[in-house]
């Protein structure tokens, strides 16, 4: 149940991507295969995603994906504002709405179950901030907090 709780919002704020743009000619706050990127290490070894896909600033919403498949890089913080920090937490009813996943490229996929994202810049024509914390396996039932990341960074060109 406690997978099926994390994992809908998930599903829904990922979705959040097809909706995301509107019909006007102001492409402000929007890269479709822009300068985007992130790297982390997870308990010492190190990953990147260095073309990602999507990386929006739209409605106060920050967004990098490197696809639309649910289990795929995912950084979103809706609303945001301003440059801060922010802390996943899944019992969290009132601040911001904080996801964050993490291929590690052999098929898993790591979701926080503790995490902290620092946004450092937050412009119409840019973001760039680090992220850490306890990460478990998106398919682990016990949600056991195995896997630890550093050393996150994420960078975007809108």
């Amino acid at each position: 149940m406690k997978n099926l709780k994390f994992l809908i919002p998930i599903l829904v704020l990922t979705s959040g991507l097809f909706f995301a743009c509107n019909n006007s000619d102001d492409d402000d706050g929007l890269s479709l295969n822009g300068n985007c990127g992130a790297s982390w290490k997870v308990d010492g070894t190190a990953y990147s995603k260095d073309d990602l896909a999507f990386c929006i600033y739209l409605d106060s919403t920050l967004n990098l994906s490197s696809s639309v498949a649910a289990l795929d890089f995912n950084l979103q913080i809706d609303p945001i504002t301003a440059p801060g920090t922010f802390t996943f937490d899944p019992n969290n009813n009132t601040g911001p709405n904080v996801v964050i996943l993490l291929p590690l490229g052999n098929g898993t996929t790591l979701g926080p179950a503790s995490a902290t994202i620092t946004v450092t810049e937050l412009s119409s024509s840019g973001a760039r901030g680090t992220f850490s914390g306890q990460f478990f396996d998106v398919t682990d039932i016990n949600l056991s907090p195995d896997f630890t990341v550093t050393e996150g960074e994420f960078q975007a060109s809108f």
